[in-house]
């Protein structure tokens, strides 16, 4: 088949970008990060990194302000104190990551997988979260007052002592996850599933929990006061706060 002119000048440019993103890929790999950024921008591919294979790379310390790293496959790579200020990173895979201390305050992470992420004391607040994964992820003392964290999957996650003052968490999976000590006071949790959850100490005034799943759940000593317990799914094993009559 004779190529045109047009149709050969588009296989040239596609074969060019894939060569030039292919480089900077490298680049970056070897810890040059500021350097292929840098350079992405000069040749306007400053979109390299999106669904780029990021698997086990050291990234700390780099500087990712509005990188997009949408879906990208970040498993198990290392980002403590990197800067991630205005980053993209929406259905990336960062399964196993650490993320310890790390600021993703208003970061769009929505649909990423943070299944089994570190993110001890990470600053979330106000961060994208809708419908994330993230299972058995390590989030003690993390910050993710009003986060958006509806139709997230928690379960068994540990979020003991984490500050979800105003959150959203409207239909969000928290079985069996550790809420102990947490701060969830004005927080949506609307139909959400912390059964087998616990949160014992937990900070729920004012809380929104009509038809939320309690089952099991234990919530002794916990603060109920002006939370709304509409139609909340209990059983006898649910163990409730002093006093305290549903």
């Amino acid at each position: 088949m004779e190529l045109t002119k047009t149709k050969l000048k588009q296989i040239i440019k596609e074969s060019l970008e894939d060569e030039y993103k292919e480089k900077l890929l490298t680049i970056f790999k070897a810890g040059n990060h500021a350097q292929a950024i840098e350079l992405s921008k000069q040749v306007g591919m400053e979109d390299f990194l999106i669904g780029a294979n990021l698997h086990r790379v050291d990234m700390s310390g780099a500087d990712l302000d509005g990188v997009n790293l949408k879906g990208a496959y970040l498993v198990y790579a290392n980002l403590q104190d990197a800067n991630l200020q205005d980053a993209n990173l929406r259905g990336a895979n960062l399964r196993g990551a650490y993320l310890r201390g790390i600021n993703l305050v208003g970061i769009n992470l929505e649909g990423a997988n943070l299944r089994s992420t570190f993110l001890v004391d990470a600053n979330l607040q106000g961060a994208n979260l809708k419908d994330a994964k993230l299972a058995i992820a390590k989030l003690y003392d993390a910050n993710l007052s009003g986060a958006d964290l509806q139709g997230a999957d928690l379960q068994g996650a540990n979020l003991e002592g984490a500050d979800l003052e105003g959150a959203n968490l409207k239909g969000a999976n928290l079985y069996g996850a550790n809420l102990q000590g947490a701060n969830l006071k004005g927080a949506n949790l609307k139909g959400a599933g912390p059964s087998r959850a616990d949160l014992r100490r937990a900070n729920l005034e004012g809380a929104d929990l009509e038809g939320a799943n309690l089952t099991g759940a234990n919530l002794y000593g916990a603060n109920l006061k002006g939370s709304d317990v509409t139609n909340v799914k209990y059983d006898k094993s649910t163990i409730w706060p002093e006093g305290f009559t549903p």
